[in-house]
């Protein structure tokens, strides 16, 4: 779990992907893997969230390494960019 520098809620699950809790509605908003867009999380299985100090999320998971992009509308539209081993990792566990 973090509460990000916007004070956005953000939880990360053993295989329900990563969640953003929305405090007016008491909903969350789903961001799950999606095999045929390269710009969804890379695996449901978030193991870490870190923000930057410059306040760029990254999403550690079972599957690579995640770094959400936030889109400048202000929406909750975000993708994500997936870094892997053939990346440079020195394995897709993060």
């Amino acid at each position: 779990m973090l509460e990000d520098h916007l004070g956005l809620f953000w939880v990360g699950t053993a295989a329900g992907g990563l969640n953003l809790f929305d405090r007016e509605t008491g909903m969350f908003k789903h961001f799950m893997n999606d095999p045929g867009n390269p710009h969804s999380l890379s695996h449901n299985r978030v193991l870490g969230i870190f923000e930057t100090r410059n306040g760029d999320l990254w999403i550690a998971t079972a599957l690579g390494l995640n770094k959400l992009i936030r889109p400048a509308d202000g929406s909750e539209n975000y993708s994500f960019i997936q870094f892997h081993e053939a990346d440079g990792l020195p394995n897709e566990v993060i």
